[in-house]
């Protein structure tokens, strides 16, 4: 992962500073988020808690035009999938026969995405402006789920029992609107809020929501 970031980064670097884009400016961006929506509990990547995601890139101008590569990772939570209803505090006994088990699940998802962006004139003064664009994202989902699985013959009788060890992992590219306003602090620093129209589309997560994330960037 590290490595793709890498030669993405690379190639942003080249393309940022080539007669291509002919960049009036590049930077440093470091950003954290926050999902909301399906996106947002705890059957998504998080559970309500704030600034759950984290992003480290790099982002150029040239004319109205804004285009950014970063790594960004959302970080869930562990949260509990189901319990085995024994009756007692010793666990030898449940209500009825069957099969049961005490799972917890976190779920998270990294990887790059690319923003591009066009500045437009809303009527904001200087130094606020905005801008609308899209993300294209390439994210890696991963749902771990450990635990333990206990089949039961009748209310008092335990025929088996196992450990629950799920690793499931998936990637895919997804595409979502964006739109953002910035301030320049100086000719140096500046900070930007984005919001991303997001959908997570995996065979174990089919989730979308609103991403809020704040960014702060360093001209070099």
């Amino acid at each position: 992962m590290f490595r793709k970031f890498f030669l993405a980064s690379a190639f942003f670097v080249l393309l940022a500073s080539g007669s291509l884009l002919q960049s009036q400016d590049y930077s440093l961006t470091m950003s954290i988020g926050n999902a909301s929506g399906n996106l947002g509990n705890k059957k998504g990547l998080n559970n309500g808690e704030i600034f759950n995601s984290f992003g480290a890139g790099f982002q150029t101008t040239t004319g109205n035009w804004l285009l950014g590569v970063n790594f960004r990772q959302y970080s869930g939570i562990n949260w509990v999938v189901s319990t085995i209803p024994h009756t007692n505090s010793s666990g030898t006994a449940v209500s009825a026969a069957g099969t049961y088990e005490n799972r917890m699940r976190k779920s998270d998802a990294l990887g790059l995405d690319l923003n591009i962006g066009y500045m437009v004139n809303l009527g904001l003064p200087n130094p606020y402006y905005t801008y609308v664009g899209a993300r294209v994202q390439r994210y890696n989902f991963r749902q771990v789920d450990l635990g333990s699985r206990e089949v039961w013959s009748s209310a008092s009788t335990l025929t088996s029992s196992s450990a629950i060890t799920d690793n499931f992992q998936s990637t895919k590219i997804n595409f979502n609107p964006m739109i953002g306003v910035g301030y320049n602090f100086n000719e140096r620093y500046f900070g930007q809020l984005n919001l991303i129209s997001s959908t997570f589309a995996f065979s174990r997560l089919s989730a979308s929501g609103m991403i809020t994330e704040l960014s702060l960037g360093i001209k070099f």
